[in-house]
């Protein structure tokens, strides 16, 4: 088995078919989530912050991976069935709204960013340090990427 792997993986790359690589990787970690009779584990859905991590990972997918996909069907609806119930508290409720309207890997990264930093901060159990760190940063890029546009806009407003 381990000589059939190799030579796949040698194929793979020798065509430029790294994909291949990806997929598998794919298919081996969502398949640790099924159970004995392929259907997605049920002790999933009581653990609300591991489903939203597991949200964002199908929409990297293409179509054709069926892993995937069944993933992302499987997970939208316990999420929105969660939501709609009122049984997620605040603030993961709102992470959850947000990235069924518009999952973080079909966001612009800086909007996300802001989002996050504020919803992090509502978080009872938040590093003060580690907030105002990234609330600098981002205050940084802003003002550098302001002064750029100034800059190389000739000093005009």
């Amino acid at each position: 088995m381990k000589e059939q792997t190799r030579r796949m993986i040698k194929l793979a790359m020798d065509d430029g078919l790294l994909h291949l690589i990806d997929t598998i990787k794919w298919l081996d970690m969502f398949s640790k989530f099924k159970d004995n009779e392929g259907n997605f584990k049920k002790s999933l859905i009581s653990d609300m912050e591991g489903l939203l991590e597991l949200y964002e990972a199908p929409h990297l997918c293409v179509h054709g991976e069926d892993i995937l996909e069944e993933a992302l069907a499987f997970i939208t609806t316990h999420l929105g069935l969660e939501k709609a119930a009122g049984t997620i508290e605040y603030p993961l409720s709102a992470s959850v709204s947000h990235a069924l309207y518009r999952p973080n890997r079909k966001s612009l990264p800086r909007l996300e960013a802001r989002r996050f930093i504020s919803i992090y901060g509502e978080n009872a159990s938040h590093d003060n340090m580690l907030l105002k760190f990234a609330e600098l940063d981002f205050s940084l890029k802003g003002l550098i990427k302001a002064n750029v546009g100034f800059v190389s806009g000739g000093g005009k407003i």
